[in-house]
C-alpha cells in the first residue's frame, strides 16, 4: 500500500480547487515526515518579529498549509493531525526565529 499527500490551503478548507499533490509514499512513515516538513515551512513562512506562540498558531490555522495524508487502498491510518503538530512545533519555530533575528 502507498500513501497519497494532497496539500489544502486553511485559508480555503477542504477546497479542491485550491488544493494541491505533494506525491506518494511507500510507507506511513515517509508521508507523516513530509507532511510535518511542509507545515514547519508553512509556519516559518507565516513567522513574523514579536508573533508570540498563540498568534503563530492562529496564523497557522487561518493561513498554514494542511497536509491530509490519504492511502491508497482501503486502510485505516493511524492518525495525523496537522494542527496538533503545528502547536507542538510553534514555540520551537518562534524562539528559533526570534533568536536569528536579534541583533
Amino acid at each position: 500500500m502507498y500513501y497519497h499527500l494532497r496539500i489544502y490551503d486553511n485559508y480555503h478548507p477542504m477546497d479542491e480547487s485550491e488544493a494541491y499533490d505533494q506525491g506518494s509514499f511507500d510507507t506511513y512513515t515517509q508521508a507523516v515526515a513530509e507532511a510535518k516538513k511542509i507545515i514547519y515551512e508553512s509556519m516559518v513562512y507565516n513567522w513574523s518579529r514579536g508573533m508570540r506562540l498563540d498568534d503563530l498558531i492562529r496564523q497557522y490555522s487561518f493561513y498554514g498549509a494542511d497536509p491530509v495524508i490519504l492511502p491508497a487502498g482501503k486502510g485505516i491510518l493511524p492518525g495525523f493531525s496537522s494542527r496538533d503538530y503545528a502547536g507542538t512545533i510553534a514555540e520551537e519555530i518562534c524562539t528559533k526565529r526570534e533568536a536569528q533575528q536579534a541583533p
